[in-house]
């Protein structure tokens, strides 16, 4: 944007080093200066965000079949990380032994 005279007279000429305008001053002049510009930028974020979003549900899901998910619903689930559970094993585990 620093080339477009029509955008960069709204702004100082120099500005000290490592800042940058401030970013709501920036944008309203952008979307006045070149509105139809700013619209597009909008919709490719937007459209890039939703594909993304999307990608990422597909990521983290699944897909089993019917006869699997009545497999793993058959088995019961004990988590590891409960300490009852870590509990239970300990004394099966000396039980086991003393037997």
């Amino acid at each position: 944007m620093k080339h477009n005279l029509e955008f960069t007279c709204y702004f100082p000429a120099n500005f000290p080093k490592s800042r940058l305008p401030d970013k709501t001053y920036f944008f309203n002049i952008m979307n006045t200066v070149m509105e139809d510009y700013v619209q597009q930028m909008i919709s490719h974020a937007n459209k890039i965000r939703a594909t993304r979003s999307h990608d990422a549900e597909a990521v983290q899901t699944i897909d089993i079949t019917d006869e699997w998910y009545e497999k793993l619903k058959a088995i019961p689930f004990v988590s590891c990380k409960s300490i009852s559970v870590f509990n239970f094993f300990q004394n099966a585990k000396e039980t086991r032994f003393t037997c």
